[in-house]
């Protein structure tokens, strides 16, 4: 799983829980709060029936904008505030409104609902956030009630056994969602690595393979070379069989630097590569300008390969030029060398080869662009 399709997860974790949440607050509210505002409709004071309908009204209002919020809708910042507003004020407001019997019951519906609604508002802040609202709402409650009915020792006790069952269930669902929410997150992150690590160990594999075919390769070359001039076939005097055992030299010297730790891993092999020809008496020249970019494998592989072929074929003298910068990297070699064209220019997609005769010199250039790469 990739980073994306772990962000993907968690996306779709956070989206459900949120879609959930709604779901319980507008279903509370219709199928408990109008219920109740309808069946006790005769039973609140005067007026009180008008007061619970805009209560009523305000708090689905409330809870669309909330909703709205959360589904990443563009919702002034305001209406957070304004919202909690409307939760606080329809408390005191409903339970003025209801007579003395209706108090602790299904009547008075406004002050356990506020909890539900108040938690879509406040969905991505800290839970002591919604537990401190929570705390105000029934304290708004209990005053409201000492003011208009008078409070009993008896009441004290209802209402906090009401507070805390409803404060709980609303309280749980908001630590539930969000607990939900981290764990997916942490579930998809950890699949996200898992992928990485099985990636990494199929991409090492894949490395070692080849880089093992391509030292069976370059020993079977060798060994063959190795035979025919200890049979006799091949005169070590012959420049064309120098030539062709200073490369196989100079390829596996490569082979073995282009795996090395180092700051410069091109440069490394282009100076493994020189070496074989400074042992034969060449004299070689090294220039770089620019910091060359990490380059895979392969990329440098198809770089050095056609330079590698002129300082191998060098007679006498190499000099060997790196450029980089503005998302180009090129390795160019002139040296009195004779090589053949066709054969020095087949290089990888991403790289390009150009060579060409100046008298006895060969004149070679390989470049790789970054915008080849990508495509």
């Amino acid at each position: 799983m990739s980073d994306s399709a772990a962000a993907v997860v968690a996306t779709r974790y956070a989206r459900g829980t949120a879609v959930a949440a709604c779901l319980v607050a507008g279903g509370w509210h219709v199928g408990n709060d109008l219920t109740a505002l309808l069946t006790n409709w005769h039973a609140y004071r005067p007026g009180g029936n008008v007061v619970g309908t805009v209560v009523w009204a305000a708090y689905a209002l409330v809870g669309v904008v909330a909703a709205l919020r959360m589904a990443g809708r563009d919702v002034p910042a305001w209406s957070t505030a304004a919202g909690l507003g409307l939760l606080l004020i329809g408390t005191p407001a409903v339970t003025a409104m209801s007579p003395p019997d209706l108090a602790f019951s299904f009547g008075n519906w406004s002050w356990g609902t506020v909890g539900w609604f108040a938690q879509l508002l406040l969905w991505r802040r800290p839970l002591g956030h919604l537990l401190a609202l929570l705390a105000v709402n029934g304290i708004l409650m209990i005053l409201t009630l000492a003011a208009t009915a008078g409070v009993q020792q008896l009441d004290v006790a209802r209402w906090g056994m009401i507070l805390y069952g409803t404060a709980a269930l609303q309280m749980v669902l908001a630590f539930g969602a969000r607990r939900l929410e981290f764990e997916a997150t942490r579930a998809a992150a950890a699949a996200a690595e898992r992928d990485r690590i099985a990636a990494h160990e199929a991409a090492g594999q894949l490395v070692h393979h080849s880089r093992q075919s391509r030292y069976q390769t370059s020993a079977r070359t060798a060994s063959e070379l190795l035979a025919a001039v200890a049979a006799g076939s091949a005169d070590p005097a012959d420049p064309a069989v120098r030539r062709r055992a200073a490369i196989e030299a100079a390829r596996l010297r490569r082979l073995l630097a282009e795996h090395d730790d180092v700051p410069q891993p091109l440069l490394h092999e282009l100076r493994a590569s020189a070496d074989i020809a400074e042992r034969r008496g060449v004299a070689i020249d090294l220039d770089a300008v620019g910091t060359v970019p990490p380059l895979p494998a392969q990329i440098r592989r198809a770089l050095v390969d056609g330079p590698l072929h002129v300082i191998a074929a060098a007679r006498t003298a190499a000099r060997i030029s790196v450029a980089a910068g503005h998302g180009r990297v090129s390795v160019g070699v002139v040296a009195d060398a004779d090589a053949d064209p066709g054969v020095l220019t087949r290089a990888g997609q991403a790289v390009t080869v150009d060579c060409h005769r100046e008298g006895d010199m060969t004149c070679l250039r390989s470049t790789w662009h970054a915008a080849s790469t990508s495509r």
